[in-house]
């Protein structure tokens, strides 16, 4: 007879999709149950779980239903293809063209992305396939580049202080690429979050083989690690912000200094023309030979003697 096997029922339960045929050999040969030379087919069928004629969807194995219930992951030729479950004109498409067998597939929760495991004889990895961007990233490896991002970034980071420490000027380009290190540190956190959900759901999965857990744990420990590192990397970058405006507040400082004396300085002169405006008969020094002489001479002194008091206390 002809095994049925991989029953699921979709979350909504309107739907039972399973396989019916017998599983090939390591040679990819299915079993004939007539005892014929010739093999039999291996496909994915499709049945309202109220009854009726079952659709086969495609040939291939390990059906997979995404969470929303609209789509079906499944494993033809070695390859990860996708047909839907709710419409019935439109054709499996293959995701991905990937080196040795691709098995082991799981959904994210959000129906977004598929998580599988590429054989490569000796050696296997763990992959994710973007919907979204239609793209395949390998989880170990994506991890390390990660982890190299983080390191240009800290590097960045450390060029950057230098020379707010050593030049000591807020230099306006500075701030730009403080605050576009902040977003990419920002994207990249988020991105090392999607992986840590990604990878918590694959070790919670019974369709991912025992022997991946031992991986599948260590790549948590190091995504939680570059976690912990992108919000110091935040931490650094706010001190870094903070120590650039505290710089444009020095500056500022100085140049409402420099007015506030000047000011300042100039208030007895002003005053002293002004006295002398004045346009009344009874002021003796109109009318004085060396009237003028005399008020040039209070105002500049007046002037330097503000000037030398604020020196002397040190405000200059």
């Amino acid at each position: 007879g002809m095994d049925i096997g991989d029953v699921q029922l979709s979350p909504n339960g309107e739907q039972v999709v399973y396989v019916l045929g017998n599983p090939a050999n390591e040679n990819g040969e299915t079993a004939n149950p007539a005892l014929l030379q010739t093999t039999t087919e291996q496909a994915i069928y499709v049945v309202n779980s109220t009854g009726g004629e079952p659709r086969k969807i495609s040939s291939g194995n390990a059906p997979r239903i995404s969470p929303h219930g609209n789509l079906l992951a499944f494993i033809l030729g070695k390859q990860v293809w996708l047909a839907s479950l709710t419409d019935t004109a439109a054709k499996p498409q293959k995701l991905f063209q990937s080196r040795g067998g691709q098995s082991n597939i799981q959904w994210s929760p959000k129906s977004n992305a598929i998580a599988f495991v590429s054989n490569r004889g000796d050696h296997s990895f763990i992959g994710v396939y973007q919907l979204d961007t239609k793209t395949v990233q390998f989880v170990e490896t994506s991890i390390d580049l990660d982890a190299d991002i983080l390191e240009m970034i800290a590097k960045e980071f450390s060029r950057v202080g230098k020379g707010l420490g050593v030049e000591k000027k807020s230099d306006p380009d500075t701030l730009i690429r403080i605050t576009q290190y902040q977003e990419l540190t920002m994207m990249l956190r988020q991105n090392l979050l999607d992986k840590q959900r990604m990878v918590n759901a694959m070790l919670r999965s019974e369709h991912f083989p025992a022997d991946c857990h031992d991986r599948l744990r260590m790549m948590i420990k190091d995504v939680n690690s570059l976690i912990d590192h992108t919000s110091f990397s935040f931490d650094r970058l706010e001190y870094l912000q903070d120590t650039f405006l505290g710089l444009i507040n020095i500056e500022q400082n100085k140049v409402i200094k420099i007015f506030t004396v000047a000011s300042v300085i100039f208030l007895p002169p002003t005053l002293i023309a002004s006295w002398y405006g004045m346009n009344f008969d009874i002021l003796p020094e109109l009318h004085w030979k060396y009237g003028y002489l005399f008020a040039i001479a209070a105002m500049i002194s007046s002037s330097l003697v503000t000037l030398w008091f604020f020196r002397r206390k040190g405000w200059l």
